[in-house]
């Protein structure tokens, strides 16, 4: 076999890189039947999010984040609905999120934290049968545990109680 790889001039790192691709994407989990696809688009994004801010973990900051970088979601919808400019508040969620020391390769785990904003029977819903963007964003409001996005959030006027609210008259 080692005689074949030097037939070719290639490594066997250099030609899974190659023809395998970014082996962050494709480990992430399939989406489980309880989460929205744009749920599980928030949950690549939120991982993609900490990879380029350097951290080694996907926390609730990651996953706010991404919940307001899609425009067709009902969380970021709620904020800007709220009166907070969803790019302002993401803007001063990164300003107070410190640089991580840099992520390696593979997929990135999940803080318990985000695995606990994740969790389908800790997500305060309404009626909904499955969970979405701002499931997640009003799960963080409430959490007793304060964040940097949750602090932001609160500063910027967007709390649990507004988000239900909105989310319920629209």
């Amino acid at each position: 076999m080692d005689r074949d790889r030097q037939s070719l001039g290639v490594t066997k790192q250099a030609a899974q890189k190659r023809f395998v691709g970014p082996a962050a994407e494709a480990e992430l989990p399939v989406r489980p039947p309880w989460m929205t696809e744009q749920a599980a688009a928030m949950v690549h994004q939120a991982h993609r999010v900490a990879r380029a801010l350097g951290c080694r973990y996907i926390d609730v900051d990651h996953l706010v984040l991404a919940a307001l970088h899609d425009r067709s979601s009902r969380a970021y919808a709620a904020v800007r609905g709220l009166g907070a400019a969803p790019a302002e508040v993401n803007g001063a969620i990164l300003a107070a999120i410190p640089p991580g020391p840099g992520s390696g390769p593979g997929t990135l785990p999940f803080t318990p934290r985000a695995k606990q904003a994740l969790d389908p029977a800790g997500i305060r819903r309404q009626r909904d049968e499955q969970v979405g963007p701002e499931h997640v964003l009003m799960n963080v409001l409430a959490s007793r545990k304060g964040c940097p996005a949750q602090r932001t959030l609160h500063e910027f006027g967007v709390t649990e109680r507004g988000v239900r609210s909105w989310l319920a008259a629209h």
